[in-house]
């Protein structure tokens, strides 16, 4: 049942509850003109005017004119405003104080507000949309995809070479040093070719984690062969130097030679042999004597991983 009972102090509210302990439901107003009309069941209403008219069932209004009209069932405000604080939606949440307030409703969730404006208390993740290109070149794969939407930290990206269960994090690109609304990234680690690599990016805000975008790339490219070949001579041997690429797909540098009477008949790589397998960035050759009157050429290249 229904029981609307006026109270003039606190010793008053405990004798009143003793002496009714017993009953279903109660409703409790303290303060002039606190549940003043329609106080709904179960309902609390604590200040001046707090809960004044239409308070609904199971709601709490505390402080001066809280829930002044039609507060919304099983609410709670709690303000020290001084003025009306009113929210007839079920279930809300108002704390107030003449400088911030934070604020739960069911259509625009939690938010707080102060001097500088209202915003979201409950995180969410992130979006990305659009599609993750990977596309190689002699540099690596290159990656790109449209930045998000939302607000983000930082963007990572995932790759697992040759298989799609064995993710490593290859890259993480801060939100501050994009320009435009495109990110860019070079994959160049992998150290195999004739493989596929499958990749996956997120952005992340506060810890929290986009969708995926994907996308994966067979990579089929060979190491350069090294640069800037020279070859400096004497009477007993040949010392060849050239720049190492600096490509991860690079395994080791061959050396081939081959040697004849004259000088275009030592151009033969076909019959050239290898005097050299490693990944220095020189080799000294000591010419037998049965060669010391021959012409020499030589040729370097390199052996890609696999």
């Amino acid at each position: 049942f229904y029981v609307l009972h006026r109270f003039y102090d606190y010793e008053d509210i405990l004798d009143w509850m003793i002496e009714n302990k017993d009953m279903k439901t109660i409703s409790i107003s303290v303060g002039v003109n606190s549940g003043f009309d329609t106080q709904g069941n179960s309902s609390i209403a604590v200040g001046k005017g707090a809960g004044f008219t239409g308070q609904g069932t199971n709601s709490t209004a505390i402080g001066q004119a809280a829930g002044y009209t039609s507060q919304g069932a099983n609410g709670i405000i709690i303000s020290s405003t001084g003025v009306a604080l009113d929210d007839t939606t079920a279930g809300h949440i108002h704390i107030a104080s003449s400088l911030a307030s934070i604020d739960y409703t069911s259509a625009g969730e939690w938010t707080a507000t102060d001097s500088v404006g209202t915003f979201d208390l409950r995180h969410t993740a992130p979006t990305l949309t659009g599609s993750l290109t990977a596309t190689e070149d002699v540099d690596g794969v290159q990656l790109s995809w449209s930045v998000s939407s939302n607000s983000v930290d930082y963007y990572e990206v995932w790759s697992s070479v040759g298989t799609t269960d064995d993710y490593l994090l290859i890259g993480k690109i801060l939100a501050t040093d994009i320009v435009g609304s495109t990110v860019s990234m070079t994959d160049s680690g992998y150290d195999t070719s004739s493989t596929t690599i499958y990749y996956k990016v997120f952005a992340v805000k506060d810890g929290l984690y986009s969708n995926a975008l994907s996308a994966s790339e067979a990579v089929t490219e060979t190491a350069p062969d090294p640069s800037n070949l020279s070859v400096v001579s004497s009477t007993e041997s040949f010392f060849v130097q050239f720049d190492l690429p600096t490509s991860p797909l690079l395994a080791s540098i061959s050396i081939k030679k081959y040697a004849a009477t004259t000088e275009a008949a030592a151009d033969n790589e076909a019959a050239a042999t290898t005097i050299y397998t490693g990944i220095r960035d020189f080799f000294a050759y000591a010419v037998p004597a049965s060669d010391t009157s021959k012409y020499h050429k030589f040729w370097v290249s390199s052996n890609t991983r696999t």
